[in-house]
């Protein structure tokens, strides 16, 4: 046994060493089987491709490629173009990317013209940069200009004509890149489009190059709808009606069955008020833009006031000596017409009066007439009132100086009334003076006449008196003549300093007036000066003159504008045209169509007057007196103010243009420096 065991030993010991190098290789075989078991990555060169190759900017390639090794998770792999001449440096750019074999890769359209462009592909985990083509191996060409283009418009859903210049082969695409061609001629019909869209043209070469896309805008307008109106009614030429729906910004008329409406405001592109307007039957309401039209679904039904009779405060009756009346209706928004002739009151017409609140003198036996009124509305009946005054005051008639008769020469005439406190009203065109209704001139002093056939009519006039029979005189003239205008020296323009100005006129005998405030210049106005010499001018100003000489027709009204101290333009008149120059005049240095505006100096608010009255636009407001700064303010029927106007220097009166307003009435409200307001209402038809 002992013999046994000492064989034994050198065998446990080799079976310790065997152990031992079998734990040793066992813990080297993960290490050993990792060497031996990985490939280095590697990335072939671009397969797929026919090289030598030449292609357009803006070309897609398929690009294939095989690699060796293995890439970790979430690795990309990107087609790189190189620079210009080849190098894979600064200028390089990825035009393609993927995880597999082959990538779709594409050219930029603004890629250079090179012949020596290469392509690699890389990989990003881990970053290994692949084979790339051999040099010169691919050309990119140049690209052709890009077309010019024009948009289109339609009206609602359809097709679009667009079109393209520039090219001599055309593409249209729906996209600015990529895509399939739509078209290819240079005029273009879109597909069916209902919103605005954009289509894009290319010019192509005769390699099929293409260039950068250029856009054109194919507009589609929409088609107004109307969805629903509030209130169901209202009154005509009163209330206002909130209409709804689509793309109303561009509504252009809207109408109430047939009826359109003349006042009418867009409140953005879902909603519009309108004014129910005259004339209005019971019907839809429909809105139209150039593109069409939108109708509501409901019916709208207006509403036509009858207006109830005026009453007439004073009884009918006779009367020893005159007395007031006034007038009231029960409608409200109603006006009231009247007359005092016995006629039934016509709106419009030269004898009917818009009564405006005041009180009525009966001076002498008449029959009072009245009316309520309201455009649109049915007019009401007529009350009429009878009244005899047993002991009138009526004006005397006046007198014209020099007599009816021939003469040589232009006369100087002169009208008298003997009646106190009478004022005198006349015309020159033959017609019979009735204020404020055929705009005479008052009389404020002799005046010259010259035409070979003149005839002037005269009335006297006093308040709360009855109007003096007509005076006439019919003048057969020879030899007639009027002054020429005035001359200005130095002539107006821009100065650096004051200047001195000399007017003066080819008559020796004629008496020169002059203003530098931009009022006229009449020799009966206060703020005419009587020339004696220069005339200093040492700011910028309006110098106005007028030559006057009695039995010779006024001269025209010289202006000259001008400018001291910069080198700015005049102010009233900034046109060079316009720096110097004169205007005809009639009588009392006025035009003709402000003949009427001429009134006697007073400071009365009730002698303001506001005519014609009902007007078809244009209104004259006589101040009854030279005022300055006067603000004028025209209010609507609901209180709003749709227009004003400022006077500047003093003057006797203004002139104001209601077009545009819708027809009805207005207050115009008058207001002086010193807080004092009068309000006048005028009817606008």
């Amino acid at each position: 046994m002992r013999k046994l065991n000492s064989l034994l030993k050198p065998n446990t010991l080799l079976l310790d060493l065997t152990r031992m190098r079998t734990l040793m290789i066992l813990a080297l075989l993960p290490l050993l089987g990792f060497v031996i078991g990985t490939k280095a990555q590697t990335i072939s060169a671009p397969t797929g491709l026919t090289l030598p190759m030449t292609i357009c900017p803006g070309t897609s390639l398929s690009v294939g490629f095989t690699t060796t090794g293995s890439f970790t998770g979430g690795n990309v792999f990107q087609v790189q173009l190189s620079s210009v001449s080849g190098s894979f440096g600064a200028g390089t750019t990825i035009i393609g990317s993927g995880t597999i074999s082959p990538i779709l890769a594409t050219v930029s359209i603004n890629t250079s013209f090179s012949t020596g462009y290469r392509i690699r592909v890389v990989s990003t985990s881990p970053v290994i940069n692949g084979t790339g083509t051999t040099a010169g191996q691919i050309t990119v060409r140049a690209k052709p200009s890009s077309p010019a283009t024009t948009g289109g418009t339609r009206c609602g859903t359809g097709q679009v004509n667009l079109g393209s210049t520039g090219c001599s082969s055309t593409k249209w695409y729906a996209a600015s890149t990529g895509g399939t061609s739509l078209g290819s001629a240079a005029a273009f019909l879109t597909p069916p489009i209902s919103i605005t869209t954009n289509f894009f043209a290319t010019c192509v070469d005769g390699f099929g190059c293409e260039s950068i896309r250029t856009s054109a805008t194919a507009t589609v307008n929409p088609l107004p709808t109307v969805s629903g109106f509030t209130p169901a009614t209202g009154i005509i030429d009163v209330d206002e009606v909130t209409i709804v729906g689509t793309n109303l910004s561009n509504v252009d008329s809207v109408k109430f069955n047939t009826t359109k409406a003349t006042n009418f405001t867009i409140n953005g592109a879902s909603a519009i008020t309108a004014v129910v307007p005259v004339g209005a039957t019971t019907g839809t309401i429909s809105v139209y833009t150039s593109c069409g039209s939108g109708t509501s679904a409901s019916n709208f039904t207006p509403i036509k006031p009858t207006i109830a009779a005026p009453v007439i405060s004073l009884a009918p009756g006779t009367y020893e000596n005159g007395l007031f009346t006034t007038l009231s209706c029960a409608t409200a928004g109603a006006d009231i017409y009247y007359t005092t002739n016995g006629n039934n009151p016509v709106v419009g017409s030269v004898f009917t009066k818009l009564y405006q609140d005041e009180a009525i003198f009966i001076p002498s036996s008449l029959t009072l007439r009245a009316i309520g009124y309201h455009n649109g509305w049915t007019t009401s009946n007529v009350a009429s009132a009878a009244y005899v005054i047993t002991n009138p005051n009526i004006v005397a008639k006046p007198t014209i100086s020099p007599a009816t008769g021939s003469y040589t020469g232009g006369q100087l005439v002169t009208l008298t009334c003997s009646t106190p406190q009478s004022i005198i009203y006349f015309t020159l065109n033959g017609q019979i003076p009735v204020p404020f209704v055929n705009t005479p001139i008052k009389y404020i002093g002799p005046f010259s006449v010259i035409n070979p056939q003149t005839t002037v009519r005269a009335v006297g006039t006093r308040e709360d008196w009855s109007t003096s029979d007509a005076a006439a005189a019919y003048y057969t003239i020879t030899g007639g003549s009027a002054l020429s205008a005035c001359s200005f020296s130095p002539l107006p323009g821009v100065f650096a300093t004051p200047q001195s100005v000399t007017i003066s006129n080819s008559d020796a005998s004629a008496s020169i007036y002059y203003t530098k405030d931009g009022t006229d210049p009449y020799k009966l106005l206060p703020l005419a000066k009587p020339y004696a010499g220069p005339v200093a001018i040492n700011v910028t100003a309006t110098l106005k003159a007028q030559a006057f000489r009695n039995g010779f027709g006024d001269s025209p009204r010289t202006t000259g504008n001008y400018t001291i101290g910069s080198l700015r333009q005049a102010v009233d008149n900034p046109s060079d045209a316009n720096n110097y120059f004169t205007e005809e005049t009639s009588v009392y240095g006025l035009g003709p169509e402000k003949a009427q505006l001429v009134k006697e100096i007073s400071t009365r608010s009730d002698l303001i007057t506001v005519y014609p009255n009902p007007s078809s636009g244009a209104i004259y407001i006589d101040f009854g007196a030279s005022r300055e700064n006067v603000e004028i303010s025209v209010i609507d029927l609901v209180g709003k103010v749709v227009q004003q106007a400022k006077t500047g220097e003093a003057s006797f009166g203004a002139a104001l243009t209601l077009t545009g307003n819708k027809s009805g009435f207005y207050i115009i409200r008058l207001k002086d420096t010193e807080g004092n307001v009068v309000d006048k209402r005028v009817v606008l038809q």
